[in-house]
This record gives structure tokens, C-alpha cells and sequence, in this order.
């Protein structure tokens, strides 16, 4: 038998991949850009009673497209109920005037926001239900700090000028210099309320939007309703001077500010499917999900204990805030740091030391012979060496992975701890642009997409510290502050669209 030629066998190949795509893909996609269904002309503001946008997605013979759905609008900074910040109020000769002059602050720079997450920063909570059952299916509380942390992981100080982050409002590491752009409203006296502001777009990233079809139809979700429940302006803003020790002046106060949601719509995609892709349809999709919880420090010796109840945890991931940091004008609650004068961490699933055997040690810290106090060091990050700390807390956030670009690196740690060490110091000149964004993590995937069962299980941190030690060597005000602990469980989850039960 002669063999096919080999131009034969390229047609055949050609022809079934023709037929694949033909039978694979969706008859036609509708795009769609849905108001919200309590939409008002002011917009949406906590300050102003509007805290909850409410969306809903009818129920239909079609799969949502989650890939594609972004969240879009306009962001207007009002200086007070009346006033936007706009161009007629900046006076542009002293607009980089900054922290050491405050009287000629600019309201433009007095309000900041989270240089990583921007808008995100303003959604609170999200909430999903089944529009057939209005059975709640996903709720993710502190949505807003979940999203600053991971967001300093998408790129480095370059990335946050032209590209995807920049779309959020997100600057990182360029926020000090530019962010007051986003401030400035158009001046212009014909133009509409609900045409001001800057323009946004967003992907909400929660688990039930990770990028699956989700089938719309009477059998499976039917339909869907969700609500995003904003922050309140006391969490979004902070004012430009680190108010850590001591609180703004009335130079820069801005208790007045707040922000409104314009023009606000929810866009995407829904495919109408084939007859071959609705009998494929799988009713149970994977996805990526994190639990929040809650605990304080207040010694120097510390011993936390988490309880879980998650059956396939891939990391643990610790974030650490003066109990002061949130809700509160003076500071950004999106600035996390280690434990100040951190000495050693030993992490353990049911008290015993898991996955590594021995506790992380830093050295050089504050209790090694001879250490330096903080004042005295040039670059005040190296006082403690958390080099091995940081790789875990990496690891676990990225499922084993360390990030391959990231601003989150040495180079903002020491520029948050120089700000933290203004911000004690006369004159205040320090600034809440410049935030840290490192913890405490444990990764249990191994970059193999192991897991770990908590049901019935304990996770325990133990931190021997600088908290609340009043230690010389560390930074005032810091070092005699309980801390906050936000602990994010990052799990695996299954979600079944046909009986709408999440499986974690």
C-alpha cells in the first residue's frame, strides 16, 4: 500500500479542524451593557445614602461569558456634596506641593487612594444569587484588600503607567506623582453630571467570574443577580500625610471628600451555544476561592489559632495592620508590613510545625547583638532581615510560584518603612502613596497544585515580635501599636451550576 502523500494528509488535518472549530463554536455572541436596577442620577455614594449597586442578568437559553464581563463607569472626587475637584479650583503653579507645606496643598492631592487596587478598592463586598431561586451562591467579603495585594503583583513601576492596571486607576509606584490627575474633574459648564469624572473599567475578580461559562438557562442558574456593596470613603481615602502618629492638620483634612459612582453599567458577553455544546455543557467548574478571617496581636510573644473548615487549602496568606490603619482618614488600610521587629515565625497545622519543621528566623533583627536602631540606619528595611519570609508569603500567594514581574519588591518596602519613619518625625513630611505590601504565608501546593485539609484542623501562627515592646531599637508609634491580623485561606472550590451548591 503506497503511503498518503504528505500534502494529502495536511488537507485531511485542515478539513477536521474546520469541522472542530464549525461544531465547537457558538452560533453568535450578544454583547450586552447592563444599568444598574437602583441606577440614580447623583450616582452611587455611601456618603450620600446610595451604598449597593444591584445588577441583574435575565435567565435564557445562553452561557455568560465571565472572560469578557467588566464592570465600567466613572469615578468623580467631590471635595464636598456640591463641588467636584476640578481644574478651577487647582492652582497648577503649586500643584506638586506636597506634605511639607500643607497650606498649599492642592485639593487635588489632599485625597489619596490605594496606589494598588484603585477602584477596586472601593467594592467592599460582592454578593451573587440565583436569580431563579435568589439562593445566595458566592458572597467574598473584604474584597478590597484582597485585590491591592494581589494587584502589586501584576507588573512592575512601568506597567502601571500604560497598561491593564492603569484601567483600575492604579498607578503603584508612579501614584505620587500622578495621581492627582485622576482627582480633576472636567471643568467644563455644559457638561452633565453623569459625564464627569474619570473613567474606569474593571474585571470583578471573584471566584464565580474567573473566566468559566456559566449557562443562564431555567435548568441550571437561571438568571443571575449581583450586588457590590461599596466601601466607605473612611477606607478608600487616606490623606496624602501619613497621619500615623499624629493626625492632618486642618490644612488637609478631608473629612468633606467623597467619591461618586457615574454612568456606572456591568458589560459582556453571553454565547448562544450549539445543540453539541449544550450536551457538553459540564454543570461543575473549579475555582479559585479564599476565606477571611480575623484576629489581633497584642504581644511581642504571640500565639493565634485559626479554624478554617475548608477541605482543599492550597496557602495561607497573613496580612498585618496597625488596628488604627482601618477605617481611618489619617492612614491607608492598604499598606501592609511585617510585624515590626519581626524576630521569628513558626507556622503549624494542629500545633505541629507544618510544612516546614523549624521556625523562620530573621537575622540580623532587633534582638541580634549590636543590631542598630532603626534612626540610625540609611536604609531602614535592612534592620531586619525577612529574606525568607517574604519567599514564603510569595509562594503562597502564587501557588508555589514566585512572581516573575512585581512591585512588591525591596525597593517599596524601603521607601513604605522611610515614610513610616517620617511620619513620627518633625516636620511631617511623609506621604500615603508609598505602601508596603509583604506578610506571613504558607504555601501547601508546592507548585504542584497539592492541597491541604482544614476541616476539624487548626492553623497556628506563632510570631515572636517588636509588637507592643516599646523596644528603642524599632520606630515609635509602631512598636507600641496591636496589630490587626487579616488572614486570607486560598482554597479550591467546585461550583455546580445545575443544584447551585459550591463544594470547598
Amino acid at each position: 500500500m503506497s503511503k498518503a502523500h504528505p500534502d494529502t494528509a495536511l488537507l485531511y488535518l485542515k478539513k477536521y479542524f474546520f469541522y472542530y472549530l464549525v461544531k465547537t463554536m457558538p452560533l453568535r455572541k450578544t454583547n450586552f451593557s447592563l444599568p444598574a436596577i437602583n441606577e440614580t442620577s447623583a450616582g452611587f455614594s455611601p456618603r450620600a445614602g446610595f451604598p449597593i449597586l444591584k445588577f441583574q442578568i435575565g435567565a435564557q437559553d445562553g452561557l455568560l461569558e465571565t472572560s469578557s464581563l467588566r464592570l465600567v463607569g466613572r469615578l468623580q472626587i467631590k471635595e464636598t456634596s456640591a463641588q467636584v475637584v476640578d481644574p478651577g479650583q487647582v492652582t497648577f503653579d503649586n500643584i506638586a506641593v506636597e506634605a511639607g507645606t500643607p497650606a498649599d496643598m492642592q485639593p487635588c492631592t489632599k485625597a489619596t487612594m490605594a496606589p494598588f487596587g484603585g477602584v477596586h478598592t472601593l467594592v467592599d463586598k460582592t454578593v451573587i444569587l440565583s436569580k431563579k431561586t435568589s439562593k445566595e451562591l458566592s458572597t467574598v467579603t473584604n474584597y478590597s484588600q484582597y485585590e491591592s495585594l494581589r494587584e502589586a503583583r501584576f507588573g512592575t513601576k512601568t506597567d502601571f503607567r500604560n497598561s491593564l492596571p492603569s484601567r483600575s486607576l492604579s498607578l503603584g509606584q508612579n501614584a505620587k506623582a500622578a495621581q492627582r490627575r485622576f482627582m480633576i474633574s472636567s471643568g467644563e459648564d455644559n457638561l452633565k453630571a453623569q459625564d464627569q469624572g474619570q473613567e474606569f473599567s474593571i474585571k470583578l475578580d471573584v471566584p464565580m467570574l474567573q473566566g468559566e461559562l456559566l449557562h443562564l438557562g431555567e435548568d441550571f442558574l437561571g438568571g443571575l443577580m449581583m450586588s457590590i456593596h461599596l466601601s466607605p470613603e473612611s477606607a478608600f481615602f487616606s490623606t496624602f500625610q501619613n497621619g500615623a502618629a499624629t493626625p492632618a492638620v486642618a490644612a488637609i483634612a478631608i473629612d468633606t471628600y467623597r467619591y461618586v459612582l457615574q454612568s456606572v453599567r456591568l458589560e459582556g458577553r453571553i454565547q448562544v451555544p450549539t445543540g453539541a455544546e449544550l450536551k457538553a455543557y459540564d454543570p461543575v467548574f473549579p475555582m479559585d476561592n479564599q476565606v477571611n478571617l480575623l484576629q489581633d496581636i497584642h504581644s511581642s510573644s504571640s500565639s493565634g489559632t485559626l479554624n478554617p473548615q475548608v477541605s482543599m487549602v492550597k496557602g495561607m496568606v497573613n496580612l498585618f495592620l496597625l488596628q488604627s490603619q482601618t477605617n481611618s482618614l489619617d492612614q491607608s488600610q492598604f499598606s501592609y508590613s511585617m510585624p515590626p521587629g519581626l524576630k521569628s515565625q513558626t507556622q503549624a497545622k494542629d500545633s505541629v510545625r507544618f510544612p516546614l519543621k523549624y521556625p523562620v528566623e530573621s537575622k540580623p533583627s532587633v534582638a541580634t547583638s549590636g543590631s542598630a536602631d532603626v534612626d540610625d540606619l540609611v536604609y531602614k528595611s535592612l534592620q531586619t532581615n525577612i529574606g525568607e519570609s517574604r519567599a514564603q508569603f510569595e509562594r503562597a500567594l502564587a501557588d508555589g510560584r514566585l512572581p516573575a514581574y512585581t512591585s512588591a519588591d525591596i525597593v517599596l518596602t524601603e521607601q513604605a518603612e522611610a515614610e513610616r519613619a517620617k511620619s513620627i518625625a518633625a516636620p511631617l513630611t511623609s506621604t500615603s502613596l508609598l505602601v508596603d505590601s509583604v506578610g506571613i504565608g504558607s504555601d501547601y501546593t508546592l507548585g504542584l497544585g497539592m492541597a491541604q485539609s482544614y476541616v476539624g484542623s487548626n492553623y497556628n501562627l506563632v510570631l515572636e515580635s517588636g509588637v507592643q515592646s516599646g523596644d528603642a531599637k524599632l520606630l515609635g508609634t509602631y512598636n507600641n501599636s496591636p496589630l490587626l491580623q487579616q488572614s486570607f485561606v486560598r482554597n479550591r472550590a467546585f461550583f455546580d451550576t445545575k443544584t447551585l451548591v459550591k463544594t470547598m
